[in-house]
């Protein structure tokens, strides 16, 4: 995916754009229904040559050291971008789609050392008292703190 925002970036050529279109026809063979999305990918390639807030928003997506937060709302941007979210919409669906698989909105270095800090609280809890109310209400606010890291 990298690769074939970094083709954009070069200046116009036949190459350029011959190249394009070979990666397009590899990435759309991982979306539903690959002929559509081919279509809808290409049109979404003349966007990003005409973009370049939306190009860079792409390139930031596809960074490996991104944020889950950073993430989500670069992302967000980009899909205000091409329209309204309904269902007819089947431009911003398969971008959309696209865009689920590339991000990294699940797991980051940042959500990995919460959770790990949270796994060890637990741990001490469980190994150094006996279950009562003040180990249960702790454990609660625990999960209650967990609850909060991701809403």
């Amino acid at each position: 995916m990298a690769e074939w925002l970094e083709v954009h970036r070069r200046p116009a050529s036949q190459e350029r754009d011959k190249e394009i279109s070979s990666r397009l026809a590899v990435i759309s063979r991982f979306l539903p229904e690959p002929v559509k999305a081919q279509e809808f990918l290409t049109k979404f390639s003349v966007n990003l040559l005409k973009d370049s807030a939306l190009l860079a928003g792409m390139e930031a997506v596809v960074r490996p050291d991104i944020s889950c937060g950073e993430c989500a709302s670069t992302t967000s941007l980009i899909l205000k971008k091409l329209g309204q979210p309904i269902m007819t919409n089947l431009y911003y669906n398969t971008v959309k789609m696209l865009l689920e698989r590339i991000s990294s909105v699940m797991v980051d270095k940042q959500a990995l050392k919460v959770n790990f800090s949270y796994l060890k609280l637990r741990e001490a809890f469980v190994d150094s008292e006996p279950i009562t109310t003040r180990s249960i209400w702790s454990e609660s606010k625990l999960k209650r703190n967990w609850k909060d890291f991701y809403l």
